[in-house]
């Protein structure tokens, strides 16, 4: 399935589900646990994708592309910590808040804060990567003038540091290294294509830089925090970002976006 449908049935499934909020939220300060609440949530609202076990086997995960993430992996695609580390609270409760683009995973910024965290601390739950030392989380320093002399250093270094390897030399996901890569789980994989496909975890230049910086987890996307100073990391994401557009979405089938939503609905009200 092409990026455009995969994010058009997305947007369905949100819809479906009515959830309205797709804007980043800010994370408040954490309410007590609420190990009940949580585990009433996660099967009412989660266990339809992601299994009654956090194992991404739910009853309809068979139908869904990309399949639904298997929590007992403890790997996790968005993330603003060091390579090698999980994802923080705050970065589980953005997911939460703002859901994936271009996956079934939708926007719960419709619950409250409280039943987010509540959420937060049943997804860590399933994997023992979150009972090791709290992950540290990167500096983000304020982005400069993302100019169009940013955007020629940027994309030097593209070239210099490997990324049209995989991603192409004009970020179409076509680069030499391309074909045969798999993810953590061996599926097959292709590299983001930056010209049209919109990030999981948002376009804004704080969002790339993290992606750079930090890697994504599960893919052969390695983290550069230990390579990439500062300076050089705002000069790809400069390049990244001259390469998107925003191309008209071709029309999908709804059916399995309008299954997902009543699957959720209908366990929802079993519980």
């Amino acid at each position: 399935m092409d990026p455009e449908t995969v994010a058009l049935r997305r947007w369905l499934v949100v819809l479906a589900l009515g959830v309205a909020a797709f804007s980043q939220p800010a994370a408040a300060e954490r309410p007590a646990v609420d190990v009940e609440r949580g585990q009433k949530l996660y099967a009412g609202r989660c266990a339809v994708c992601h299994g009654a076990d956090g194992d991404g086997r739910g009853p309809v995960a068979a139908s869904m592309d990309p399949p639904p993430r298997d929590f007992t992996k403890g790997q996790f695609r968005v993330r603003s910590t060091r390579p090698g580390d999980p994802p923080s609270d705050d970065d589980l409760f953005q997911t939460l808040s703002r859901g994936l683009a271009g996956t079934p995973m939708p926007a719960w910024a419709g619950l409250s804060e409280a039943d987010r965290w509540a959420l937060v601390d049943v997804v860590k739950s399933f994997s023992p990567r979150f009972a090791g030392p709290k992950p540290v989380v990167l500096a983000i320093p304020d982005p400069p003038d993302l100019s169009a002399s940013a955007v020629l250093r940027g994309r030097a270094a593209f070239r210099r540091f490997g990324c049209a390897d995989c991603h192409g030399e004009g970020g179409r996901g076509d680069g030499p290294s391309a074909r045969g890569l798999t993810d953590a789980s061996g599926r097959p994989l292709r590299p983001y294509d930056m010209t049209t496909a919109r990030p999981k975890r948002g376009n804004a230049p704080e969002d790339v830089f993290v992606a750079v910086q930090s890697g994504i987890e599960g893919t052969p996307m390695p983290g550069y925090a230990a390579v990439l100073n500062a300076t050089d990391t705002w000069d790809l994401v400069a390049f990244v970002r001259s390469l998107g557009s925003s191309p008209a979405v071709a029309a999908a089938p709804v059916s399995s976006a309008a299954s997902y939503a009543a699957a959720a609905r209908d366990v929802g009200t079993a519980n």
